[in-house]
């Protein structure tokens, strides 16, 4: 909705201003033939805007393709409001649960995407991650492999290869290889984040946890519970001292397969109680927790918090390849 907000304000008072300002026009140069259905483009974003807020989906998906429709004949040479105009069709897709049609209009536009933003600039970093998103599901789709590869090649030149942006989106190349039992292809990818993520002096202990955790699910998966727990064993030997906060507990919410989040209790709400919450835990050899008590934080927050714990799931831990009980804490901030 922000999107299309945004766009209908910008269109609206660029080609005003276009039309009071002869300055601006030298700015914002618009064609002839552009300027001809600007008034119709006005009206049309008046009533998808007015649709959209109703959740008349399909009414503003009408609209909204038409608006496209008359910008792609006649607003040639203005690419950023095309693309504008492109994105809110997919936005409503979207909302239509649509997310394969939403998918073709960003594929569709990926070009005119790198024209508009340049391919290495953070928004066409989001742009590309929009891709990902929309085609998460489809393990086995070609087009994710090409996105996601895009991606990698993105973030090491937007945000720097000794970054976590590029170690996390090499650990999704990797999933995506492991899900396609495409092993060998998706080794290479974990142990290029590890590496990355061993290098960053950072505090972010729960996030490099998780990129281990993700290696460690791939082991097991590839060479079975016996080997793939005792090759998880000897590369957690060397690391897992690094994830211990200072009191020497383990901070194991980078271990789990399924997180629980706490919920938040109405007499929390009455107060406003914030903060952290740490539980301290005991994983059995299955990975499901055997107990969990809150030694720390808001009383009001204390109980959903335990709650959330027990119902998380943990990847088994493996000492000389056999499953063993785990104690750790779990981290909720509120």
């Amino acid at each position: 909705m922000k999107q299309i907000i945004f766009a209908a304000i910008l269109i609206l008072l660029l080609f005003i201003n276009l039309k009071a300002q002869t300055s601006l026009k030298k700015q914002f140069p618009v064609a002839v033939q552009c300027n001809s259905v600007i008034n119709e483009l006005a009206n049309l974003h008046k009533q998808t805007v007015k649709f959209f807020n109703e959740k008349k989906y399909d009414e503003a998906y009408s609209l909204a393709k038409k608006m496209y429709e008359i910008a792609e004949s006649n607003c040639i040479d203005e690419k950023d409001k095309r693309l504008s105009l492109a994105l809110n069709v997919a936005e409503i897709q979207i909302k239509r649960e649509k997310s394969d049609e939403a998918r073709s209009i960003f594929d569709k536009n990926l070009t005119l995407a790198i024209e508009v933003y340049g391919e290495m600039s953070v928004d066409f970093n989001n742009y590309v991650d929009s891709l990902i998103k929309l085609s998460i599901k489809d393990a086995n789709n070609e087009k994710f492999e090409q996105y996601a590869l895009k991606s990698i090649e993105v973030k090491k030149k937007v945000f720097g290869i000794e970054s976590y942006e590029t170690a996390n989106e090499l650990t999704r190349m990797a999933v995506f290889y492991r899900r396609l039992k495409k092993f060998e292809k998706a080794e290479p990818y974990y142990l290029e984040a590890i590496a990355i993520s061993d290098r960053l002096p950072s505090d972010e202990k729960v996030q490099k946890l998780s990129i281990v955790n993700k290696y460690r699910a791939y082991l097991l998966e590839r060479f079975g519970e016996k080997e793939g727990g005792k090759k998880a064993d000897e590369f957690m030997k060397n690391r897992f001292q690094e994830f211990s906060i200072t009191d020497k507990r383990n901070v194991l919410n980078g271990m789990a397969v399924k997180l629980i989040k706490p919920t938040y209790s109405s007499e929390a709400f009455v107060i406003n109680a914030k903060g952290k919450v740490e539980v301290e835990v005991t994983i059995g050899e299955d990975g499901k927790v055997i107990k969990a008590k809150a030694i720390s934080g808001h009383p009001f927050l204390r109980q959903s918090s335990e709650q959330a714990a027990k119902a998380s799931t943990f990847l088994p831990t493996y000492v000389e390849g056999k499953p063993v009980k785990v104690t750790g804490i779990i981290v909720y901030n509120f």
